[in-house]
């Protein structure tokens, strides 16, 4: 469902930005397309009454984890390589390349 074309255009090639949308492009409301809105064709945290309740707090701790990761690291892959490696898929959930080795640099604090 999450990578069918009927769905999503070019569901199965990634682009960060698909579901980004400015607020001015909202209308100054919050984006329908966000992390925590569940639809018929968006599972990732169930619909309807069987939504999950934690979906927010999940959602929340992913942004701390990234901001923290971008203010904080220097995020490179392991060698002079610019490309993603290839992913592997289990079931319907893609799973990153266990063989990519990816480094974390603190930076230092001036």
């Amino acid at each position: 469902m999450h990578h069918d074309d009927g769905n999503y255009a070019d569901a199965g090639t990634f682009q960060p930005w698909r579901f980004y949308r400015e607020v001015d492009e909202c209308g100054g409301e919050a984006n329908a397309q966000s992390m925590t809105t569940t639809t018929t064709t968006y599972l990732s945290f169930g619909h309807g009454k069987t939504a999950c309740p934690g979906r927010f707090f999940a959602a929340l701790e992913l942004k701390m984890i990234t901001a923290n990761l971008l203010l904080n690291y220097d995020v490179k892959l392991e060698g002079d390589s610019t490309e993603i490696p290839p992913v592997s898929w289990y079931i319907a959930s893609r799973v990153p390349n266990m063989k990519a080795n990816v480094l974390f640099r603190r930076r230092q604090k001036d």
